[in-house]
């Protein structure tokens, strides 16, 4: 059963599979697998059903349970797990950071929901992207309008298989596929999946190649082929843009493509000062981007921002957030601004403790 599950999805045939025994059984595992120093980015989990497979996993808060499956299939009950990388978490989170942030200065209208890790239910698995998005206005919809799937190995197959599965079992609700391949920081491959004539088919393939010039300075040059790379508006907002708006496709443009390839997207923070309220939008949500990652720590006001990966929030994108007025209040002990956009960090309290700024 394992060879079937491993041949079809094209995972590695070295890859390590283990039979289901329990919840401190599995942990074991998992720190087993940690533990190795070549270890893979993947171990399969087999003979478990879909009730244990639902109550353990899917549907539990821990963490070590809730995060670490990505695909469950319903047919072999069988369970792939990821090990986590930073490399991989990293490729998915600068994308998903550099989309939204190109969909959000469209027009408010265009805001975009980083869905990460939204689980995608078909009759044969629950699947689980490394990210995935949906429009603020369609909200209510349960799945992602475009999915995202990371792969540091040197094989794409994987990334097709994965490709192939989301437009192939979600009924239509998926309407493109990204799939990212790293090599080392060395190259990246980034192809754009749709349906065409009833077959996955790739719409569009970037590929970006850092190479060492050969010069007294040594300095690495990078190539592009069919820059830039384009999400078309209609796959993400499922519709047509509106005539006579600035709505268009979402294009990520070779000075976007570095970033993601060299992971040199450290933040220029422009300004730190200390506030004492700041208004925000009612939506706001915190979120984990990639640039709250690289802040200098080196900063004099460390213990301020002991927690800040859980406490700083992306507010906007644009510069005229200050001037806008909105309607709650947060007290926040910092305010970053970095990349065109704000940052916070600080708990928030009740307006009726404080009152109005």
């Amino acid at each position: 059963m394992p060879d079937s599950v491993i041949e079809s999805e094209g995972l590695p045939p070295n890859i390590h599979h283990y039979p289901y025994k329990g919840r401190d059984d599995y942990e074991e595992i998992w720190n087993y697998e940690h533990s190795l120093p070549d270890r893979l980015e993947y171990f399969l989990i087999t003979n478990i059903g879909k009730a244990a497979f639902e109550h353990n996993f899917l549907n539990n808060e821990e963490h070590l349970f809730r995060n670490s499956w990505k695909d469950y299939f319903i047919s072999t009950n069988s369970l792939l797990i990821r090990m986590p990388t930073k490399p991989h978490e990293r490729a998915a989170r600068n994308f998903g950071y550099y989309v939204k942030k190109e969909a959000d200065l469209i027009s408010p209208e265009c805001r975009l929901v980083l869905c990460g890790s939204s689980d995608i239910h078909s009759d044969t698995r629950v699947k689980r992207p490394d990210e995935s998005f949906l429009p603020r206005t369609l909200q209510n919809r349960e799945d992602p309008t475009v999915v995202v799937e990371v792969a540091l190995s040197e094989s794409s197959t994987d990334l097709q298989k994965s490709a192939e599965c989301y437009l192939n079992n979600s009924n239509g609700v998926v309407k493109a596929v990204i799939t990212i391949r790293l090599q080392h920081k060395q190259e990246m491959v980034l192809r754009r999946w749709c349906i065409r004539n009833g077959a996955p088919v790739i719409d569009q393939e970037t590929i970006i190649v850092k190479r060492r010039r050969k010069t007294r300075s040594n300095q690495d040059t990078l190539h592009f082929t069919n820059a830039p790379f384009i999400i078309p508006f209609q796959d993400l907002y499922l519709r047509q843009p509106a005539p006579g708006t600035d709505e268009g496709d979402v294009k990520l443009t070779q000075n976007v493509l570095t970033m993601l390839l060299t992971g040199n997207h450290r933040p220029i923070r422009l300004h730190k000062f200390q506030v004492g309220y700041v208004t925000i939008p009612e939506d706001w949500t915190v979120a984990d981007y990639p640039v709250i990652e690289n802040l200098d720590e080196d900063q004099p006001d460390r213990e301020a921002t002991t927690s800040w990966r859980d406490k700083l929030t992306r507010l906007r994108t644009h510069t005229q957030v200050r001037s806008e007025t909105f309607n709650s209040v947060c007290g926040i002990k910092w305010l970053y601004l970095v990349d065109e956009g704000y940052f916070l960090t600080g708990k928030p309290w009740p307006m009726s403790a404080h009152g109005s700024p």
